[in-house]
């Protein structure tokens, strides 16, 4: 009778050991699936060597998309191994801090041309313990504040421009004028050059008040239906003269299927123009060459192109890196003294963006420069959304 009881207790007693470990197998394993679809990289550190010991699959797929790792396995490799040399104190401080603390978190940490938040804690384990470091991919917060800060500057630009504009342009006028009026009556050879050469001058200055005023009061395009390639040719026709692509190849590539875009003839020209004579400035004299680029670029949905793409590409001198986020803000220029006042980039990305388009650029030093602008097609109903010019 004893027995039996005992061995009933036994079987109980062994059920209910088995029914927690099942429970408790199915809550490590709801753990482990919630940490692996996490959207955020997850890995687990060694705080001793350092060493990745595991990694979600968010982790695996950002690894295997940066540069220059895809062919290395996470696992197995060490946390300094995996972060640009120059991040590398960053990073080990962090570490530290994590050790000594037991979390820390560091804020828009560039890594590989994204921003991240890290944040890291010791996580104990039985006599053991790892570091859990997850990192949040902040760069679309990022450009966002960074379009915040650029449309608080433009504002700011617009307004001096636009001042600055107009107290010039008056007295300027009226200098222009006195000097046409010396010129009839001038016979000395030298001051006549002299005379002329003011006059060019005031000209350059006018040119550039002009930029001044499209840049504080852009004036509305008249957005219509617009052959890209036809443009390109008429424009390229018009800068074969210029002194400026002496030595420099013109190569176009455009596609013969290009769909007609929607957009403003002349600004789109002023553009393309603006972009060539910057492609002209930084090619080398001899052996330059300028590539113009048409494409249809395709629906993510696939159904038919949606935007038409423009690409003017050069063999340059490129853009250092720490300038190439700077390169459409007003009056930034790395031209030497009378080589530009820096609208230039500024006046395209507002004439793109008028015409409810896109403007990108890159670069690499002594490699070129590539600016890409889109475009959006033309079509009945998008030109009936066009608002009249009153």
């Amino acid at each position: 009778m004893i027995a039996a009881v005992d061995e009933r207790r036994l079987m109980v007693g062994q059920f209910y050991i088995e029914s927690r470990e099942r429970a408790l197998r199915a809550s490590e394993e709801k753990y482990r699936s919630s940490i692996d679809h996490a959207p955020d990289p997850m890995y687990e550190i060694d705080p001793d060597t350092l060493t990745v010991i595991g990694a979600n699959s968010a982790a695996l797929e950002l690894h295997h998309i940066l540069p220059n790792e895809q062919d290395v396995p996470l696992i197995g490799q060490r946390l300094y191994e995996l972060t640009p040399r120059e991040m590398q104190p960053h990073v080990l401080k962090h570490i530290r801090t994590v050790i000594a603390n037991g979390s820390d978190q560091a804020l828009d940490l560039p890594i590989s041309g994204r921003y991240l938040d890290v944040h890291s804690a010791l996580i104990p384990t039985g006599n053991r313990q790892f570091i859990q470091m997850t990192l949040h991919d902040v760069t679309q917060r990022h450009e966002m504040l960074d379009t915040l800060l650029k449309v608080e500057r433009l504002a700011a630009a617009g307004t001096f421009a636009s001042g600055v504009a107009h107290e010039v342009n008056n007295p300027l006028a009226s200098i222009s004028s006195l000097v046409q009026s010396l010129l009839p009556n001038e016979v000395d050879r030298e001051r006549l050059t002299a005379l002329h050469t003011i006059l060019s001058q005031i000209s350059r200055i006018a040119t550039t008040l002009k930029d001044l005023v499209n840049f504080a009061r852009p004036a509305l395009p008249e957005r219509k239906r617009l052959d890209l390639n036809n443009m390109i040719g008429e424009t390229l026709r018009l800068v074969a003269y210029s002194k400026r692509f002496g030595g420099i190849r013109i190569e176009p590539s455009l596609a013969q299927d290009l769909q007609p875009a929607l957009a403003d003839q002349n600004g789109t020209q002023q553009v393309l123009l603006n972009l060539l004579f910057n492609a002209a400035d930084a090619a080398p004299c001899e052996g330059g060459v300028i590539r113009v680029i048409t494409q249809n670029q395709n629906s993510p949905h696939g159904d038919g192109a949606c935007r038409v793409v423009m690409r003017v590409a050069d063999n340059g001198c490129g853009i250092a890196p720490e300038n190439l986020e700077r390169v459409f803000d007003p009056f930034f220029t790395t031209k030497a003294a009378g080589g530009g006042v820096g609208l230039g980039l500024s006046l395209c990305q507002n004439i793109v963006l008028t015409n409810r388009g896109t403007i990108g650029i890159e670069s690499e030093r002594s490699r070129g420069t590539t600016v890409t602008i889109s475009l959006p097609i033309f079509s009945e109903a998008a030109q009936n959304e066009v608002p009249s010019q009153a």
